[in-house]
């Protein structure tokens, strides 16, 4: 992965992935902001001078449902539901959401169902939805953009 980021900055071996006491990573010795997420066949890395990334992507499967009740409110459950087929889809989003939030924020102290909150939207396939983080030191709004990639959803923040 290391020779993909230095390509990606096109620098010189010097550069190294390393992580934060949180687990998020961070370039040493160069001027970017990294996320990183892998999932099956795919990997993505998002890469900021100007802002904090936070990527994810996830299959889509029924999986999802044994555990949306950890992760999402009742706002969300209900907002889910109301996709029908593609229920399963937008529980998907809003977990790639909140752990894209997640990892741009980086403390590690957040219960994802309730500092982590996903406005309702509808699942277009690709698209940008609202979502925020409420925590003690922060209360603030973010644009999350998400896309369907064969059966797979990717989601990313910059902020």
């Amino acid at each position: 992965m290391i020779s993909l980021v230095r390509t990606l900055l096109d620098q010189k071996p010097h550069v190294e992935v390393k992580y934060n006491a949180n687990g998020q990573p961070f370039l040493e010795a160069a001027e970017y902001n990294i996320s990183i997420t892998h999932s099956g066949k795919f990997v993505a890395i998002l890469l900021s001078k100007d802002a904090v990334p936070g990527i994810d992507i996830e299959q889509v499967s029924e999986k999802i449902a044994r555990i949306e009740d950890k992760f999402m409110s009742v706002d969300e459950m209900n907002s889910a539901k109301a996709e029908g087929e593609h229920k399963n889809s937008h529980k998907v989003v809003v977990w790639t959401t909140k752990e894209a939030l997640f990892k741009f924020y980086g403390d590690g102290n957040i219960i994802f169902k309730e500092n982590l909150l996903v406005e309702p939207f509808k699942f277009d396939g690709k698209g940008v939805i609202n979502a925020s983080i409420v925590v003690k030191d922060m209360h603030k709004k973010f644009d999350v953009h998400y896309e369907k990639i064969d059966d797979y959803i990717l989601t990313y923040v910059l902020g």
